[in-house]
C-alpha cells in the first residue's frame, strides 16, 4: 500500500472536478455513433462449431466477447487490431476466431434468442470486462488472453503466450503426477490475472496431480481456502456496514496466512475509506469534520509502512487545515451531486433524437461535423431535447479530449488540449458552474509536464493487456446510457 492510495479527503473535495469530467464515462456509447462498422465475414459465431473445427485443424480457439454497438474499446480494438490484414495474417494458423457479441440492439446477432445465448456464453466463462479476448483449447479451457484495449504489438504477444499455453495443456493430458503438474503451473503462471476463475480451477487441477506439492501448489491452495472463508463471513455483513466488515478482516489478520496478509490490510484500507466518506456525507458540523480527520489518523495511517507514515499523517493534516470550508465545500457539491431524472420525451422527440443519431453515425468520427449536426438540431428542438442534445455534444468533446491525451508526447499537446476544452467545454456549461469550472481546469493542467506524465500512465494502461476496467470506456452499460436510451445488455459484466 503507498502513499497515492490515500484519496478519499480528496475525492470529495474534489467531487465538483469529478462531476464536471464524469462524462468521459458516457463515451461508450457515443462510440458505437462515430466509429465505422466492423466486417467480420471471417469470424465465427457459434463456439461449440468453433471448437470442433479447431480440433480438426490443430489450432487454438479465440473469443472476442464484445459489445459491438455500446462499448468504444471494443470497437476500437476491432478497427485497430482485429480487422486489419496484418491480425489475419497473425492469426491465420493459430486461431479459430469467434465473435460472442452482447449489443444494445439485439437485432444485429439475430434476435433475443442468439443475445441470451451469447449472454450466457459471458456468464459460463467468467467475463466480467468489454472487450474480452479470451483463448482456449479445442476442449474448452482458458489458456490466456487479455481484457480490455490494446495495440496490435500487445494485442499479438499477449495472444502467443496464450497459444503457447493451448499447446502445453493440450499436452498436459497425456502425462501424469508431477510432470502433468509442472506442465499445468507452467500455463498458470504465464496466465495472468485477467481470468481469475480459469487460474482458480487450474489451480485446483495443479494441486490434485501435486500430491507431494512439488510445485508449492498447495500453499496457494491453502491461502485460497483461507480467503473464500473470509470472504464468505464479509457477505454475511450487512451491506453498508463497514464497521462490521472491518472487524471481520481484523479478527482474520492475526492467524492470517502470509500470502494473505498484504490483501486483507488493502481491503482494510479500502474500507476505511468508504466509512470516512460515509462520515464526511453526514457530517453537519466543524466537530464532525474533525472527527473523521481523526479517524484517520487513528485508523488508516498504521495500515502504511512506518517509512510513509508521516507522509500521509502530513497529507490529511493538509486537507483537514480548515474543517469549516472542508464542510461547506462537502454540502455544496453534494447539493451540486444530486441530478434530474432523465426526461420522457414524446414520441415527435423520440423522433427528432433517432434521426440526429441517424445523421451522427452517416459522419463518423468527424468530430466537427458531429457538431453542426447537434447544433441545427437544437435551433428549433424542446427545452428537454436540447439539454439531451448539449449532453451529447459535451459527449463528444470528452471523447476528443481522450483522443488528444492518448496521442500527447509533449508539454504543448497537453496545452493544446486544455486549450481546447476551454473553448469548447466550458461555454456548454451553466454560467453559474462556468467560473468555477474554469477554476478547477485551470488547477487541473498547472502542471503541464505532470499533466503530461498522468497521459501518458493513461496510454500504457490503456494499451495493456492487464486493464481489467478501461476507466472511461469500458463501463456497464446499465451505467452509461448510449444517448438513445436504448436497453443496456441484459447479463452486463461490469466495465
Amino acid at each position: 500500500m503507498s502513499c497515492r492510495q490515500f484519496v478519499l479527503a480528496k475525492a470529495i473535495l474534489q467531487a465538483h472536478n469529478v462531476r464536471m469530467f464524469k462524462n468521459a464515462l458516457y463515451i461508450t456509447g457515443l462510440a458505437a455513433i462515430v466509429a465505422p462498422a466492423f466486417a467480420a465475414a471471417e469470424w465465427m459465431t457459434d463456439l461449440e462449431a468453433a471448437k470442433t473445427k479447431a480440433a480438426a485443424e490443430n489450432k487454438a480457439v479465440l473469443v472476442d466477447f464484445t459489445g459491438s454497438d455500446w462499448c468504444g474499446w471494443c470497437i476500437k480494438l476491432k478497427k485497430d487490431v482485429l480487422s486489419t490484414p496484418e491480425f489475419e495474417k497473425f492469426a491465420a494458423d493459430k486461431f479459430v476466431l469467434v465473435e460472442i457479441d452482447v449489443p444494445q440492439d439485439k437485432s444485429i446477432v439475430g434476435g433475443p434468442e442468439q443475445y441470451a445465448k451469447n449472454a450466457a456464453l459471458c456468464e459460463q466463462y467468467g467475463v466480467d470486462g468489454f472487450p474480452t479476448i479470451m483463448v482456449m483449447t479445442p476442449a474448452g479451457e482458458i489458456a490466456g488472453g487479455f481484457v480490455g484495449g490494446a495495440d496490435m504489438q500487445t494485442a499479438t504477444a499477449s495472444l502467443d503466450a496464450a497459444y503457447a499455453n493451448v499447446k502445453t495443456l493440450v499436452a498436459a493430458q497425456s502425462l501424469q503426477g508431477v510432470e502433468k503438474a509442472k506442465a499445468l503451473m507452467t500455463v498458470y503462471k504465464g496466465m495472468g490475472d485477467d481470468f481469475a476463475d480459469a487460474r482458480k480451477s487450474l489451480r485446483s487441477r495443479i494441486a490434485e496431480a501435486d500430491t507431494e506439492n512439488a510445485t508449492g501448489i498447495q500453499d496457494e491452495v491453502k491461502a485460497e481456502a483461507q480467503l473464500d472463508e473470509i470472504k464468505q463471513k464479509l457477505r454475511a455483513v450487512e451491506e453498508g456496514d463497514y464497521e462490521g466488515m472491518i472487524a471481520v478482516i481484523d479478527a482474520a489478520l492475526p492467524t492470517a496466512l502470509p500470502a494473505n496478509v498484504q490483501l486483507l490490510n488493502e481491503v482494510k484500507g479500502s474500507l476505511l475509506q468508504y466509512k470516512s466518506m460515509e462520515m464526511l456525507q453526514k457530517a453537519q458540523s466543524a466537530e464532525d469534520v474533525l472527527a473523521v480527520k481523526a479517524y484517520l489518523l487513528e485508523k488508516f495511517v498504521p495500515l502504511f509502512p512506518a517509512e510513509e507514515q508521516e507522509s500521509v499523517k502530513a497529507e490529511i493534516e493538509k486537507e483537514f487545515a480548515d474543517p469549516e470550508a472542508v464542510l461547506a465545500k462537502v454540502k455544496a457539491e453534494a447539493a451540486a451531486a444530486a441530478e434530474p431524472a432523465a426526461p420522457d420525451f414524446t414520441d415527435e422527440e423520440m423522433a427528432l433524437l433517432e434521426s440526429v443519431m441517424t445523421k451522427l453515425r452517416e459522419v463518423g468520427e468527424d468530430v466537427d461535423a458531429c457538431f453542426k449536426i447537434i447544433d441545427e438540431a437544437m435551433s428549433n428542438a424542446s427545452e428537454p431535447v436540447k439539454n439531451q442534445l448539449l449532453g451529447w455534444k459535451m459527449m463528444l468533446v470528452m471523447q476528443k479530449v481522450q483522443q488528444l491525451a492518448l496521442k500527447a508526447q509533449t508539454v504543448e499537446d497537453v496545452l493544446a488540449i486544455k486549450s481546447y476544452m476551454m473553448d469548447t467545454l466550458m461555454p456548454m456549461l451553466p454560467e453559474a458552474e462556468r467560473a468555477e469550472a474554469i477554476k478547477e481546469l485551470e488547477t487541473e493542467f498547472a502542471d503541464p509536464a505532470a499533466m503530461l506524465a498522468n497521459f501518458k500512465e493513461l496510454q500504457s494502461q490503456m494499451l495493456s493487456p492487464e486493464v481489467t476496467e478501461q476507466p472511461e470506456e469500458t463501463p456497464a452499460p446499465a451505467e452509461t446510457p448510449a444517448p438513445a436510451e436504448t436497453p443496456a445488455p441484459e447479463a452486463q459484466p461490469a466495465q
